[in-house]
């Protein structure tokens, strides 16, 4: 207001058009009196958000009355649970012109984003354009553009609500129809999600198993850059997302966990270095890698645990895949 009066100080105050890339920044990342401040004076800021949805709630009060703004966002906002404080009010002020989704396809060359172009306009919206553009996207580097036919839907802005939102192409609409009715979601076979494994030295905590031997098992480390032995009853079995899973399969367990805890207790040193003294010497090896985490915040009794110890009691209980 003090920067561009001209535009406030009138009888629709506002900006006309407001466009932009908003920064993409999770608020743990934030100085904690920071948050505290977003989480007061935004009602975007719900759960462990990422602050690209305060940018977007600024811009919408900051348009006049009839205004426009247009950005472009990570797409997962509209199914997140952190993206519900945002989706809330965008639905009550019907204020969502066009949606254009990217989905999977890659729109920054070297890195890996969801993407998608948010159009609000400051006014009832009556409906809502929902342009599917993934395919487009890709078959545009093809030069196939003649053959493609751009999926384009048309909802009542009052489907819309601080639940999920959920588009439909022509393609897809019946298919999500039939998984709308009567199913179990996700969310109510779990008691809660969380993040898993954080040890802040995977090459260090994570092995490849090469044989079992006895109460051994040969493994491969990369931090060694070769083989050594540890003992068995030290190590987990592990799946990794990125690697070793993929659509109703998993391609083989051949990783394993270095777990120094007893449930959800780092085990003693004097422990360590009795029952697992192949274990204890292997880590011991990387001592200085492993203080080193985080700025050199693990220089304690703690060295050899992960970085973040979290949901520990979690990880014994059974999968679903």
């Amino acid at each position: 207001e003090k920067q561009f009066p001209e535009v406030f100080n009138r009888k629709n105050p506002g900006f006309d058009v407001i466009i932009g890339n908003p920064p993409y920044v999770r608020i743990q990342t934030l100085p904690k009196d920071e948050v505290k401040y977003f989480s007061d004076k935004y009602e975007a800021a719900k759960g462990s958000y990422d602050i690209y949805l305060l940018f977007i709630e600024k811009a919408y009060r900051l348009l006049r009355k009839g205004g426009v703004a247009g950005f472009i966002l990570p797409n997962k906002f509209m199914v997140s649970g952190y993206g519900e404080g945002l989706r809330e009010l965008l639905s009550r002020e019907k204020a969502i012109w066009k949606i254009v989704d990217f989905g999977d396809a890659q729109v920054f060359e070297g890195a890996t984003t969801y993407t998608m172009l948010l159009f609000l306009q400051k006014i009832q919206n009556r409906e809502v354009f929902y342009v599917s553009a993934s395919d487009y996207l890709k078959e545009s580097a093809k030069a196939n553009l003649d053959e493609l036919e751009t999926q384009i839907v048309k909802i009542g802005s009052e489907k819309l609500a601080a639940r999920p939102w959920s588009f439909a192409t022509s393609k897809h609409s019946k298919f999500l129809e039939k998984i709308e009715k009567g199913n179990v979601r996700f969310g109510k076979v779990t008691e809660r999600m969380f993040q898993g494994l954080v040890t802040g030295a995977d090459n260090v905590f994570i092995v490849e198993a090469k044989r079992f031997q006895g109460e051994k098992v040969q493994v491969f480390s990369k931090s060694f850059d070769k083989e050594l032995s540890l003992e068995k009853e030290i190590v987990r079995f592990l799946l990794k997302g990125s690697l070793d899973m993929r659509r109703y399969h998993v391609k083989g367990i051949t990783r394993l966990l270095i777990y120094p805890y007893d449930n959800v207790s780092l085990i003693e040193q004097n422990t360590m270095q009795k029952q697992y003294p192949l274990c204890w010497q292997y880590l011991d090896e990387c001592k200085n890698l492993l203080e080193k985490r985080e700025g050199g915040k693990f220089k304690n009794a703690q060295w050899y645990g992960f970085s973040r110890p979290q949901n520990l009691e979690k990880f014994n209980l059974p999968k679903l895949l």
